[in-house]
């Protein structure tokens, strides 16, 4: 977690210069900037408390006068910036990402406009990045533009599930075409070239957080059977099915959003119903099979009514919108069926074993006094041992788990196999 002490020296720095400002307003109206005057900049928090993890995230208004007019204009943008975090520079979260903003999002809009005739849009567009002596990354403010995060406590409905699949179905399969012609694109979207480590911070972090839900099922008394299944887990092989790149056996491989939950998409609504819906956050983007995004979303993010009665139904329309995207887009090689892509989900189940074990990010609502976040930066065993107990308290995610288990059995998911 980024110490008060070092955000403020990043504000006092000379990284937020009026250069700085200038150059963002030039690259968001395709002006010179012997055209305007900045009258204010307003910088304020993008996220609340809890709400997001891996770097620090602004609201920036710059309010603007055009010389020749005097018109009076408002610039809408999120910065984010990475302050001291060894983990992000560890596993190159934000060179990642640049990249994807750089390289890959208008690329894949104009192979889908040319392909298919229709405009596409998958994300915010990337006006400005700096690496020194900060990580900047500054993109279009989507809330500016009508767009939305919904309550990640509740979830996804139905029709906002299946406008989320269709985008990320023609994502996956623009990036199979790519992939088809030019292979990895960047080493930087190849997990296998950068592993996650189960012995670092993160690592230490995680199989703590695991062994935590054990300890807090067995507490709520009427889980012993999923406690069996758990305990009978090998929590340094769970970890590294993080880095399980593999394609599906027929060699179909995607580019994964990596980190696709509820508070990294944004919807717009037109009379309460969702008409679009785009993605942010690319930190984690990487090559493999789309069960890493699938597995995700659907367990994590979709309101506890819909998240098991319809997860086969969200899969064969998954299915149905992946194959449709790649015929239009001309893609040469095998289309997996919907047979295949439902033996691969249970070659990479452990992906779905994991996410009771971080529900509680998603569905905590309880005291404001808690810090999600210090789960992986608190380091006092006494004190992280009460927090945990003080997350597990919480009604919310404990009736999302509760839920979740039955389904992850029956469906075999729990039956831990060592690779």
């Amino acid at each position: 977690m980024n110490s008060n002490c070092e955000i403020e020296k990043f504000f006092n720095s000379d990284s937020l210069n009026d250069e700085f400002f200038t150059d963002i307003v030039e690259k968001k109206l395709k002006v010179s900037r012997e055209t305007f005057k900045i009258n204010l900049i307003i910088v304020s928090e993008a996220t609340g408390k809890n709400e997001n993890y891996a770097s620090s995230v602004y609201r920036v208004k710059i309010k603007i006068k055009l010389n020749e007019s005097q018109e009076i204009k408002n610039i809408d943008v999120i910065l984010k910036v990475s302050i001291e975090n060894s983990e992000n520079d560890e596993y190159k979260v934000f060179p990642r990402e640049r990249f994807v903003y750089e390289e890959i999002l208008s690329n894949f809009e104009k192979i889908w406009f040319e392909k298919s005739g229709e405009k596409i849009q998958f994300g915010p567009q990337g006006l400005k990045f700096t690496t020194d002596p900060y990580e900047i990354i500054v993109l279009d403010d989507l809330k500016a533009n009508g767009y939305v995060m919904l309550d990640r406590k509740v979830g996804l409905n139905v029709q906002q599930t299946k406008i989320l699949l269709s985008k990320i179905a023609k994502f996956h399969s623009l990036s199979a075409l790519r992939y088809q012609k030019e292979g990895i694109l960047n080493e930087l979207l190849n997990r296998s070239s950068a592993p996650m480590d189960v012995n670092s911070d993160y690592g230490k972090s995680f199989v703590r957080m695991f062994l935590e839900l054990i300890k807090a099922l067995e507490r709520f008394g009427d889980c012993e059977i999923y406690v069996e299944k758990f305990k009978k887990f090998d929590t340094t092989t769970v970890f590294n099915s993080m880095n399980d790149d593999s394609p599906l056996k027929c060699s179909f491989r995607v580019l994964n959003h990596g980190d696709f939950w509820i508070n990294n998409i944004m919807y717009k609504f037109v009379e309460n119903e969702a008409v679009d819906v785009l993605l942010v956050d690319f930190q984690l983007c990487v090559w493999g099979s789309p069960w890493i995004d699938l597995f995700n979303i659907l367990l994590t993010s979709i309101h506890d009514d819909f998240r098991t009665k319809y997860f086969d139904e969200f899969i064969e329309f998954y299915h149905q919108e992946l194959s449709k995207a790649l015929e239009i887009i001309g893609y040469e090689k095998h289309i997996p069926t919907l047979q295949e892509i439902y033996d691969d989900m249970m070659e990479k189940s452990l992906l779905a074993a994991m996410v009771p074990s971080y529900l509680m990010y998603i569905k905590f609502d309880g005291k404001d006094s808690v810090r999600l976040s210090e789960t992986m930066s608190e380091t006092d065993n006494e004190k992280l041992s009460q927090l945990y107990e003080e997350i597990y308290k919480c009604e919310n995610t404990m009736k999302s788990i509760k839920l979740l288990l039955p389904f992850l059995n029956e469906r075999g998911f729990l039956e831990f196999k060592k690779s």
